[in-house]
C-alpha cells in the first residue's frame, strides 16, 4: 500500500497538491516520471484532492518536480524543507480505494479516514 505525504497549499488562488515521492524518481526516465505523475494525479483526484497535483522528490538536497509549465518558476523556488514543513495530508491506496486524510497538529492522521472508490 503506497503512502505519500502531501502538502496541500493555496497559492495564487489555486490549490496545489504537492505529493512527496521517493527519491528513486530521479532514476526514472522523463516518460516514466510523467507516467508516475499521471497516476498520482488520478489517485489524488479519486481521493477528493482537487487542484494542481505536483509530484516532488528530493535529489542531492534539491527539490525536483513534475509541474505544469505555468508553475515551473514557483516550484523552482521551493526547498525540500519548505515542502516538508507544509505537509498536512496523506494519500494512500489499497486496491481500488484511495484515501486522503488531513493531519492534525502533531502530524498524526485525524480519525476515520474515508475511502473513496475509483
Amino acid at each position: 500500500m503506497p503512502l505519500f505525504k502531501v502538502a496541500h497549499l493555496r497559492e495564487q488562488a489555486t490549490d496545489l497538491i504537492i505529493v512527496v515521492l521517493d527519491s528513486s524518481m530521479a532514476n526514472r526516465s522523463d516518460v516514466q516520471q510523467r507516467q508516475t505523475a499521471a497516476e498520482v494525479q488520478i489517485r489524488a483526484r479519486s481521493a477528493g484532492m482537487y487542484g494542481v497535483v505536483v509530484p516532488v522528490w528530493f535529489d542531492a538536497g534539491r527539490l525536483e518536480f513534475v509541474a505544469p509549465p505555468e508553475w515551473q518558476a514557483f516550484f523552482a523556488g521551493l526547498t525540500p524543507e519548505f515542502v516538508l514543513a507544509n505537509v498536512n495530508r496523506e494519500l494512500y491506496w489499497r486496491g481500488q480505494s484511495q484515501v486522503a486524510t488531513w493531519l492534525g497538529p502533531e502530524g498524526q492522521p485525524r480519525p476515520s479516514p474515508v475511502p473513496f472508490p475509483v
